[in-house]
């Protein structure tokens, strides 16, 4: 839509031009320049409304496409159970940074992405884990 409003933006200039044409000037109001100026004005607001709804339509339509992850090739995430954690994983430089415990739940989490609402090939809504969207 934003490319789109500088025509539209133009249109409100003529406009203004067109009103500061007819306070300040002695051009009579029949004269081809008015004329001219006012189809101008008409044609870059009537065109520059439709390519505006045809742009917002258009982007509304693909939305849905560009919104939606794929998530068929994903490899389901290990479980809680068969998550490894070593005392590596817990050492740390500082003493206040040093953590007794880290939760199965949590390190699956990390590794496991994001949780997507999507949709299977029926089209209904079903969750799933990507580790394309973080």
């Amino acid at each position: 839509v934003a490319f789109c409003a500088p025509t539209l933006s133009h249109a409100n200039a003529v406009q203004a031009y067109r009103g500061a044409v007819d306070s300040f000037s002695t051009i009579p109001v029949g004269s081809p320049f008015k004329i001219a100026l006012d189809c101008y004005w008409v044609v870059v607001l009537v065109s520059g409304t439709i390519v505006t709804i045809f742009i917002g339509l258009k982007f509304l339509s693909k939305l849905p496409e560009w919104t939606h992850i794929d998530t068929t090739d994903e490899i389901e995430p290990p479980g809680p159970s068969e998550t490894a954690m070593t005392s590596s994983n817990l050492l740390s430089t500082a003493e206040t940074m040093i953590q007794p415990f880290v939760s199965p739940a949590i390190l699956q989490a990390q590794e496991a992405g994001a949780l997507v609402l999507s949709q299977d090939v029926m089209g209904s809504p079903v969750f799933r884990r990507t580790r394309k969207v973080t």
